[in-house]
């Protein structure tokens, strides 16, 4: 693997698509990945419910290490430091050793709302970049398409002015931001937000007839979710980046194929094995010698 890359944090699998199967089976197939670590959803509808972190996430937690599995990130839906329940959570993340959380969504709903939703998402979130440098942990705030804020990359860069991303940070999005990127909004977003960017997710897309994907609407095409390597993200451009930003922060497999908006609704035997596959893709896009123009493979 090129040295530029031997610096990138840990691998992980997000594990919210996967709570129908137990925590042992989970952490044998992140193991056979070669992987070592996992992001768990604490959320109403995730792997721990919040009113039970303090004791659910402590136990899963040694049910991981015990089959040598570590969660390093866990995802929330924290978007104000007094929100019920939000110290809870990040106190217990912090007692476990958990450094990175990803918060939740602010939603765009009406023309015309932009400009105060942009305002109200900038002062909770400072407030919250206060209690995660007083906890030492670092929110990860994810540029996701459509609806909410962050689809447009220039909103994060807004509402992150002044903030520290070792306390606040962008979870880079490479799929979510073709989609709203198009030709080379995608590239323009990114050189904006390079130095806020703290984490990053992998997964890939397609533009496939129909509304009936992600991002449809009235549209003739909409967004499917589909295997790493089969769509429109431009991840060798994108790996070639990262490199010239010295990224080091830890990488999210999604393993999203047992939803809606994918190319099918996989069982979690298939998506595990799916996102095997997409973790070798991943590792083979590494050892190619790439370069950006001027520089020596």
């Amino acid at each position: 693997m090129p040295e530029s890359f031997v610096s990138f944090g840990h691998w992980m699998v997000f594990g919210e698509f996967f709570q129908d199967i137990p925590l042992t089976e989970f952490a044998a197939r992140v193991r056979a990945m070669g992987l070592t670590a996992v992001d768990l959803s604490v959320r109403a509808d995730g792997n721990i419910r919040p009113e039970r972190v303090e004791t659910d996430l402590p136990h899963a937690a040694q049910t991981l290490a015990e089959a040598g599995v570590s969660i390093v990130k866990i995802t929330t839906d924290i978007c104000d430091a007094g929100q019920p329940l939000a110290q809870r959570v990040l106190l217990t993340a912090r007692a476990l050793g958990i450094r990175y959380y990803q918060t939740g969504s602010w939603i765009y709903r009406d023309f015309g709302s932009l400009r105060a939703l942009r305002a109200e998402a900038r002062a909770r979130l400072r407030d919250l970049a206060d209690l995660n440098a007083d906890l030492e942990l670092t929110g990860l705030i994810q540029n996701h398409s459509c609806e909410q804020l962050g689809a447009n990359l220039a909103d994060l860069d807004f509402v992150l002015q002044d903030i520290d991303p070792a306390y606040l940070g962008i979870y880079y999005d490479p799929a979510h931001a073709a989609i709203e990127g198009g030709g080379l909004g995608w590239l323009m977003a990114l050189d904006l937000v390079a130095e806020r960017i703290a984490a990053l997710g992998v997964k890939d897309f397609r533009w496939v007839p129909g509304n009936h994907r992600h991002c449809g609407g009235q549209r003739l095409q909409s967004a499917e979710f589909c295997a790493l390597g089969a769509g429109n993200t431009p991840w060798l451009e994108i790996l070639l980046l990262l490199r010239r930003m010295r990224f080091t922060g830890p990488v999210v497999f999604f393993g999203e194929y047992r939803d809606e908006n994918c190319f099918d609704m996989l069982g979690a035997s298939a998506a595990l094995d799916q996102t095997a596959c997409d973790v070798q893709i991943f590792r083979r896009w590494l050892e190619i010698p790439l370069s950006l123009p001027g520089e020596t493979p």
